[in-house]
């Protein structure tokens, strides 16, 4: 059974546009789930899906069994991912302070009594920078990436010559909430909806 969940709708420079978010874990597995899918818009015209391919090469994302369903419902598609320096700079800060938590870590363990003066500041200072680091990985993750795929997909709706346009995204449920943001700041009557499977 497929479930959508529906919010609003839209018109993008005189476009009226439905955006479909489908969750995907990776490009290979969830293969019958994905084509349970893929069969609503069976009767539909999908004018493309935007891809979100992570670290996978393009050539390699059109060999995987996501690029060949979507070839089989005769959905054109687009790869889009993180430019490399933006998520190396941001890979970079959160490498360094996993080492400092990691060397933390190691004098912390290695103290006989953790609630004498030394292990109460290694403490403080490894809850300090887990808690930057899971800060570091969201704004990377839930803000600058969602802003990447907002781009992709904007060039491709303006791109298209189509009066009315249907597309899908299928990428990590959790850069979701904020592409809707984003899109409802573009403008606020897109049609948005949440496709996906109940067992």
């Amino acid at each position: 059974m497929v479930l959508v969940e529906e919010t609003q709708s839209n018109n993008l420079n005189g476009k009226k546009i439905s955006l479909f978010l489908i969750k995907i874990d990776d490009h290979e597995t969830h293969f019958n789930d994905l084509k349970q899918l893929l069969d609503y818009f069976k009767y539909k015209t999908v004018n493309f899906a935007i891809v979100d391919v992570e670290e996978e090469d393009l050539k390699q994302f059109n060999n995987t069994k996501l690029a060949n369903l979507l070839k089989e419902y005769k959905i054109p598609y687009y790869a889009t991912y993180m430019a490399q320096h933006t998520k190396k700079y941001f890979s970079k800060v959160i490498l360094k302070k996993e080492e400092q938590i990691k060397r933390f870590l190691n004098e912390y363990q290695g103290l006989e009594d953790y609630d004498c003066p030394e292990g109460r500041s290694l403490k403080f200072w490894i809850d300090l920078y887990t808690k930057e680091l899971v800060e570091n990985r969201d704004f990377l993750n839930l803000k600058i990436k969602p802003q990447y795929l907002a781009k992709t997909i904007l060039k491709q709706i303006d791109d298209c010559e189509e009066d009315k346009i249907t597309f899908l995204y299928l990428g990590m449920e959790s850069t979701f909430p904020e592409l809707r943001k984003i899109f409802k700041d573009v403008n606020p009557n897109m049609d948005i909806s949440y496709l996906h499977y109940l067992c």
